[in-house]
């Protein structure tokens, strides 16, 4: 069990270094696709538990060292306070999705 939330919180630290400097380098929002994978592959591997950490600590990770103003959680452009969201509650759904797939994999496996 700590194996899937040491993984969670890995590839949420390691996406988020890898997304600070895409971020800057680009005029794109291609960082928000990396933050998605990490939390995607947590909760695949890991389940609910840790998807959902993945899935705090992209958000905060996003929020703080990402959007204007830098090293605040205040978010002060709506188009960036959009993105957020739009990540976080992507983000949410996908770990539900992969929990209830998981959910239906053991159950597939149990008849």
């Amino acid at each position: 069990m700590a194996v899937r939330y040491g993984l969670a919180v890995g590839l949420a630290t390691a996406a988020a270094c890898l997304a600070v400097p895409l971020a800057a380098a680009s005029s794109g929002r291609l960082y928000i696709l990396v933050l998605f994978l990490s939390v995607f592959v947590s909760a695949i591997v890991g389940g609910f538990g840790p998807g959902m950490v993945a899935t705090l600590l992209c958000a905060f990770a996003s929020a703080y060292f990402i959007f204007p103003p830098a090293h605040s959680l205040h978010i002060a452009a709506r188009a960036d306070l959009v993105a957020w969201a739009h990540l976080v509650s992507w983000a949410t759904v996908t770990v539900a999705l992969a929990e209830w797939l998981q959910l239906r994999w053991r159950g597939a496996g149990q008849r």
